[in-house]
């Protein structure tokens, strides 16, 4: 995966998310995907990101969790907040949503081993 991002996102408004995160959350890694990670965003695309979070919470908790950090938002965004555990269990299922990412995902942020 590449770790760099094309305009029309603002660097400002992408560290501002990641630091949020990072800061309140035990984030495993975060890896930006579809149009903006491709390099071909529209004036409609979303953000769309995969958050990996180390907890114990399910889905739709853990989901709110990462949704409040983001308020307010500044941009349309697609979050998908997954475990470490669902992660590896997605990859032995062979998920093509997975693949896809790991294959055109920018990783954002990953936390030292």
């Amino acid at each position: 995966m590449k770790k760099t991002i094309k305009p029309p996102l603002r660097k400002s408004v992408l560290n501002t998310i990641l630091k949020r995160l990072v800061d309140n959350l035990d984030v495993v890694k975060i890896i930006l995907f579809g149009s903006y990670a491709s390099g071909k965003p529209t004036k409609d695309s979303d953000l769309d990101l995969l958050i990996i979070l180390n907890t114990k919470e399910k889905g739709l908790k853990r989901y709110a969790m990462v949704s409040e950090l983001l308020e307010p938002r500044k941009i349309p965004m697609d979050i998908i907040v997954k475990t470490p555990e669902e992660m590896k269990s997605r990859a032995r299922m062979f998920d093509p949503f997975l693949r896809t990412v790991q294959k055109t995902g920018k990783i954002l942020y990953e936390k030292p081993a």
